[in-house]
């Protein structure tokens, strides 16, 4: 496994701890590492982890500084105030990653942006409002392993 395939799986099994039972406001149906279209789910709040580009600095001798830039998408639904779900699911979000008993990699990640729909998918998903937060993680790799 790469180290870019070991953090995005990290995050994603962190995302998989937002449940009601820990102390979240939603259950999540589900989280995945590839991008789906909210039309093509059937069961709301849905999280997405996606890997974005890699930027490198190769000042240290046989290492390497990586910053990775990692987007988590998510989809919550609520036809009466969708943007109101989206907000909840959003600090869900950014609360487990935070959290140092779900994220083991918290001491190298700060979130960088958030970007939502501003209700464009409420009408034709009737209720869904969907968000992209986009993340920066530090790592640093040697070049001598594969």
């Amino acid at each position: 496994m790469s180290n870019r395939n070991d953090i995005l799986e990290g995050i994603k099994n962190c995302l998989k701890n937002i449940s009601i039972d820990n102390q979240f406001n939603f259950n999540v149906a589900d989280v995945v590492r590839r991008f789906v279209y909210f039309d093509q789910i059937n069961s709301f709040p849905y999280l997405m982890v996606l890997g974005g580009d890699e930027l490198f600095d190769d000042n240290l001798g046989n290492s390497t500084v990586s910053r990775l830039q990692t987007r988590i998408a998510g989809y919550a639904k609520n036809s009466l105030e969708p943007e109101k779900e989206q907000c909840k699911l959003i600090g869900d979000v950014l609360i487990c990653l935070d959290n140092p008993t779900y994220n083991d990699q918290k001491s190298h990640m700060r979130p960088i942006k958030i970007e939502t729909d501003e209700g464009m998918l409420h009408v034709a998903g009737e209720g869904i409002s969907m968000f992209v937060l986009t993340l920066e993680l530090t790592y640093r790799f040697s070049r001598d392993l594969p």
